[in-house]
């Protein structure tokens, strides 16, 4: 499954082009893709949907739409994809990771603030099909490596990025930047 924004900068395209070789492995995998284009320039969602439609990939492909209830889209699925070529904060990626789902995505900055490769996440170059698609399969293939990254990336999902986790670190900065505490006057 993905979730996001569907426009191109997130490896969209490549996902799809990979598919069939997952489908050539995995003939009963579906692949769930859900979010919108959005009026954004780079929204492909519609590029996306005629690419599924032309080769026939209706069957394997699923788009939901923009949905309220992605976590529960997430704890049905068994492997997040997340190819981006270019991302601030890979919030899409962490919340995958706190529903203890593996992940496969790139190694590009805002990603690698959000797993540890190997570790909390299979990660490919951007842009390479043939690590993407093995990536993929390897974690269909390997149900123990599948579950370990699912779990610890669950782990460090809510040690790093859980609502406790980010509050407590904000008010550590706050409370850092006081006058009282860097010597200013009141």
């Amino acid at each position: 499954m993905f979730t996001g924004r569907l426009v191109t900068t997130k490896g969209l395209p490549l996902l799809l082009a990979s598919w069939p070789g997952v489908l050539s492995k995995y003939p009963d995998s579906l692949l769930l893709i859900v979010g919108s284009g959005g009026l954004g320039l780079q929204n492909c969602e519609h590029q996306l949907r005629d690419y599924v439609a032309q080769k026939a990939l209706q069957d394997s492909v699923r788009f939901t739409g923009s949905v309220t209830n992605v976590r529960d889209y997430l704890q049905a699925a068994d492997v997040f994809v997340f190819p981006s070529e270019r991302e601030a904060f890979g919030i899409s990626v962490a919340e995958a990771m706190a529903c203890a789902l593996p992940v496969v995505t790139t190694n590009i900055e805002g990603i690698s603030d959000v797993v540890v490769p190997g570790q909390t996440a299979s990660v490919v170059v951007p842009g390479d099909g043939p690590a993407l698609l093995d990536a993929i399969c390897s974690l269909f293939g390997d149900e123990a490596r599948a579950a370990a990254l699912g779990d610890a990336g669950r782990r460090r999902a809510v040690e790093y990025f859980s609502e406790t986790s980010v509050v407590s670190s904000y008010l550590e900065m706050a409370v850092s930047l006081s006058p009282s505490r860097s010597g200013g006057a009141d």
